[in-house]
């Protein structure tokens, strides 16, 4: 029995026997340089073919994970410095297309790495996926897990197309020797909630090998002893027996966070008391049209109706930011994060936002529906927002189609919307806290650039102080608040938002 201690991408545990995935031989120029116009055409075939894959997972993607990472590829493929280096390397340089490919994986990697920052390193991954995706196109390699049955994948290095790829249904576990916490592919194998642990030295793990992948403390066993396998076995069925508690004696409600109907299932509404948050950014990020009000009542009723009567809380859209849209083009900031982004969006184009409002309302009919406004920062703001609902409710009825006024909130997102919570708490039902936005802008630190499970205990004083003040307030007020952020997510701070008396949490479906 052999004992590897790693760092930890994804709780759980997982026994099966490896999966040894030796992606390093994708990739390897398999043609013959030939003239540049040639080149060239193979390029720009490629760029085009890829493209069109990403597109079409996107539009596939069986959650907001892999959605977002295709996008960010599509992005980067979209992107005017990449592909001037690849066809400078052709033209200038007279390189092959494949050759071209891996000169841009080695300049941009070595560019994203003397950042020195830790969201730009993790995305280092992402060109390598990028490039990979390119040149598997032009060898004509196919890239699939050629294994029957469940699996513990191990990898010198994986990419979120690898893991796509790959499919998840014979992957129990995962085991790689480099990679980030914090990349694109270690976000997808949380939300997908695959034990998986990062391991310097995985040298002595053969295919075929016995291997317990214990991702709650980042332990790895090679060939495991009897007594291992029986501790084991009692923490796996101790885990199955709680699977499903029962919460009603648990001191706060346990919500998820959803980002695209798809997630939605029987097995998930059984495992929690409702969504906490459910995102709608996917009805209009990277669409070349805005959804309309049949498509967006179609898929609130459908949700609805699957919550069998359980809360389902709508964020309305939440553009701006992180989260462009082709089809409400936004004007270019300097700094988005403090520009046009959330309900700042609905003054400019209220009647895109009363098309969501309408397709709300109509679907309430149908079940227990909850709406929150993002970014909130005045009160002022909030009246404006339910003057336009009224308008809406009151078009309606003119109309004789039948509607149902929702629950509605106010996320607390804000340093000033928690320092104004007493007054927005007379306004809205419920409050939300959105612990990620709040920690960036109390902070004063850049999401997109860190991560908060870095930040030492010390610097989450301030946030917790309003969100201490954001809770007494919605209580003194006589209404509930909860938490859909990341930090809800964190079970080391789950005892702080029970004695601060937090109502509910909503969390990641995979860490439930």
């Amino acid at each position: 029995m052999i004992c590897l201690q790693g760092k930890v991408i994804c709780g759980g545990t997982a026994f099966g026997t490896a999966y040894i995935s030796d992606r390093k031989t994708q990739g390897e120029n398999k043609t013959e340089l030939q003239d540049k116009a040639t080149e060239l055409k193979k390029l720009d075939i490629a760029i085009s073919s890829v493209k069109q894959e990403l597109t079409n997972s996107i539009k596939s993607a069986e959650n907001a994970a892999e959605k977002d990472i295709f996008e960010v590829h599509r992005m980067m493929l979209e992107d005017e410095d990449f592909s001037d280096f690849l066809h400078a390397a052709v033209n200038n340089d007279g390189l092959s297309a494949q050759t071209a490919i891996k000169n841009a994986e080695q300049y941009f990697s070595q560019m994203f790495k003397d950042t020195k920052d830790d969201y730009m390193i993790a995305r280092i991954d992402d060109i390598r996926d990028v490039c990979a995706r390119l040149t598997a196109f032009l060898n004509g390699e196919k890239t699939s897990l050629n294994q029957k049955g469940p699996a513990v994948l191990v990898s010198e290095e994986l990419l979120p197309s690898d893991l796509i790829n790959f499919g998840t249904k014979n992957i129990i576990g995962i085991v790689i020797s480099s990679g980030a916490v914090y990349s694109h592919v270690s976000i997808l194998i949380r939300e997908l909630g695959i034990p998986a642990v990062i391991c310097e030295d995985i040298s002595d793990i053969k295919s075929g090998t016995e291997i317990l992948v214990n991702g709650d403390n980042g332990t790895v066993i090679l060939e495991p002893d009897n007594k291992t396998l029986c501790e084991f076995k009692h923490i796996k069925s101790t885990h199955t027996e709680s699977k499903v508690p029962n919460f009603n004696k648990l001191p706060c409600t346990v919500y998820v966070n959803i980002g695209d109907i798809k997630e939605i299932s029987d097995e998930l509404f059984n495992r929690c008391d409702g969504i906490g948050l459910f995102r709608t950014e996917y009805l209009y990020v990277g669409k070349s049209t805005l959804p309309s009000e049949e498509e967006q009542f179609s898929i609130y009723k459908e949700l609805l109706i699957k919550a069998n009567g359980k809360n389902v809380t709508v964020r309305t859209f939440d553009i701006g930011s992180d989260k462009s849209c082709e089809a409400l083009p936004l004007k270019k900031e300097e700094n988005p994060a403090l520009g046009i982004r959330g309900l700042r969006v609905y003054s400019l184009y209220p009647e895109v936002f009363k098309i969501q409002i309408k397709a709300l309302l109509r679907a309430a009919v149908y079940g227990n529906l909850s709406i929150m406004y993002p970014m909130v920062t005045s009160l002022e703001e909030i009246e404006e927002i339910h003057s336009i609902i009224s308008d809406v409710a009151e078009e309606l009825k003119s109309k004789g189609v039948p509607y149902k006024m929702p629950i509605k909130g106010a996320m607390i997102e804000t340093p000033a919307a928690a320092l104004l919570s007493d007054e927005i708490a007379k306004a809205v039902d419920f409050l939300s806290l959105g612990t990620n936005d709040l920690t960036q802008y109390t902070l004063a630190l850049d999401r997109e650039y860190g991560d908060l499970e870095k930040f030492s205990d010390k610097n989450f004083k301030a946030v917790i102080s309003l969100i201490k003040i954001a809770t007494e307030n919605a209580h003194k007020n006589g209404i509930k608040i909860g938490i859909c952020g990341e930090l809800a997510s964190n079970a080391e701070f789950s005892d702080t938002w029970i004695k601060l008396g937090i109502d509910y949490l909503s969390v990641l479906p995979s860490v439930l």
